[in-house]
């Protein structure tokens, strides 16, 4: 509801902000910040993903060294 949009692309932050409407927005802020969940859902996934590309990285090393002492 905070983030959702109307027809002309308008969040009710952005048409505060338009009338400058100082009070809503300073209101509207602080409702973001606490139910705004998609900061905490983007930043859960950019770490499973560096964790996923990590672990890649280490699997591969690891296949480098298994070749490598077969070959000695």
């Amino acid at each position: 509801m905070l983030s959702e949009r109307n027809l002309k692309g308008d969040t009710p932050l952005s048409i505060c902000i338009k009338e400058n409407n100082k009070k809503v927005i300073e209101i509207f802020e602080k409702l973001l910040v606490e139910y705004d969940k998609s900061r905490k859902i983007a930043d859960d996934l950019y770490a499973s993903l560096e964790a996923e590309e990590s672990k890649a990285e280490k699997e591969k090393q690891k296949r480098k060294e298994r070749k490598y002492k077969k070959k000695l």
